[in-house]
């Protein structure tokens, strides 16, 4: 590291605002944290099938499954959920845990 020497003066950094109590806001003014429960019904993962997909055959997965695309044959979802969205097509046997259709 270099030092500055005794005829120069420090170059000036950047300017930090100063902290007043009315710019502090308050422990009790700041909201509490609200504890998420995990749920039965929350699933951190979801397939998503676009809407320019088409699929013949038989579908299986160990996950829930967006679908605005096309299926043609089965889909096997077990003990998952199976969303169909406003361009989704189905013309399947469909097996799944729920099935909701938008």
């Amino acid at each position: 590291m270099w030092k500055a020497r005794p005829d120069e003066k420090p170059a000036p950094g950047p300017a930090t605002p100063a902290i007043t109590p009315s710019t502090v806001a308050s422990s009790s003014a700041a909201p509490r944290p609200v504890a998420l429960r995990p749920s039965e019904n929350f699933r951190s993962e979801m397939a998503h099938i676009g809407k320019s997909v088409l699929i013949k055959g038989e579908l299986s997965g160990s996950e829930d499954l967006y679908l605005d695309g096309e299926v043609e044959g089965s889909v096997e979802l077990k003990n998952h959920s199976l969303t169909v969205g406003p361009h989704g097509r189905v013309r399947a046997n469909i097996h799944a845990r729920e099935v909701v259709v938008h």
